[in-house]
């Protein structure tokens, strides 16, 4: 699910490029860094701000996503 690159030019050496889903179900492909590397098949919660793109993240449960989005990821 989660591909990585190491970048030591940045203070976010990891980049990942992942499909993301929306609370209404849509999927888009979005990418951000990380100052470490995340785990593999992790479900991610992004906090996301116009022009700044992910701000933040964190990983939460299979059992928490919202009802739309789960039914997107199966």
């Amino acid at each position: 699910m989660a591909s990585s690159s190491y970048r030591s030019e940045r203070s976010e050496p990891y980049l990942y490029k992942l499909e993301a889903v929306n609370a209404a179900g849509d999927k888009t492909e979005i990418e951000f860094g990380a100052s470490r590397e995340l785990h593999q098949n992790a479900f991610l919660k992004l906090d996301l701000q116009p022009i700044r793109g992910v701000v933040g993240w964190s990983e939460i449960s299979e059992d928490s996503l919202p009802p739309k989005v789960a039914e997107a990821l199966d």
